[in-house]
Formats: C-alpha cells, structure tokens, sequence
C-alpha cells in the first residue's frame, strides 16, 4: 500500500516530535475486519510511531479481545486510545479516538501525542481547580468535523 503520509509531513513531524516529545506514548488500536477504514488506520499510526523512539502501537482485534477494549472504555472500532507509558505500566489519560485521525483531525491526534507524551494538558491553574471541584464522574466526548 503507498505511503499515507508524504515526505513533507513525515519531516515536519520529526523536526516536531524532536523538540516536542519527552515521556513515552503508547498507542493501543482495536481493528475490526468488519471495517475497511481499520487498514488504513493501522497503516496511518504505524507511520507516525515511526518517526519517534518514544511511540510504540499496540494492535488488537476489537471483537476478539472485547474484555481489553472494556478495560480501555473504548465502545468502536476502529478506535485507539492515547496513553502514556511509564516502565510497564500504562498511564490512561481517557484519550480515545473513533475512526481514521485524517484531514483535520490528524492535528489532533498530533496533539494528544504531544500532550500525552508531556504528562501536562496545558490548562491554566483556575481551569484546574475548577476541574478538582467536580466530584461526579464525567461523559465528555468531543466530536471533529470539518464543516
């Protein structure tokens, strides 16, 4: 299969992740055969973990490891979670992604690496006291579009 991403993009993320990542990412995909879009998503996270050290891809068949996909709290596929990875131990941050990250929303898969990848969501310390006053737990899905 030709390469997703270009040589251009493929330099810009180097000279990105070089200045920008510091912890290492874990990237945990459920694939489903039921789902054309699962090969090309495979295809898209292992170009981008091949950029850095510090990112590595996990792969797993959503319908044959459903017990793990629970674990993660990720309900589609294909879908994938962003965490951080410390020795052997993974640290979930709740980042989930449904669907191929392209267009628009390969920004923002960039970024949740970064993020990740820095142990530091970047909110202002009143955003995160307002955040530690919330004691019930909490649904938020964001959704991407580009209209």
């Amino acid at each position: 299969m030709e390469k997703l991403i270009n040589e251009q993009i493929h330099k810009q993320l180097v000279d990105l992740f070089n200045k920008e990542l510091v912890h290492p990412v874990e990237i945990i995909l459920f694939t489903s055969d039921a789902h054309q879009s699962s090969e090309y998503m495979e295809q898209l996270l292992e170009e981008v973990c091949s950029v850095s050290d510090l990112l590595a891809l996990q792969t797993h068949d959503y319908e044959s490891n459903q017990q793990l996909a629970e674990q993660y709290h990720l309900d589609k596929a294909p879908g994938f979670v962003l965490a951080g990875r410390e020795g052997d131990a993974i640290l979930d941050y709740g980042i989930r992604f449904a669907g191929l990250p392209a267009q628009y929303e390969f920004n923002s898969l960039i970024n949740g690496i970064i993020t990740v990848s820095k142990r530091d969501s970047l909110l202002n310390p009143a955003v995160r006291q307002s955040l530690a006053e919330i004691k019930q737990p909490v649904h938020l899905m964001v959704f991407v579009t580009p209209t």
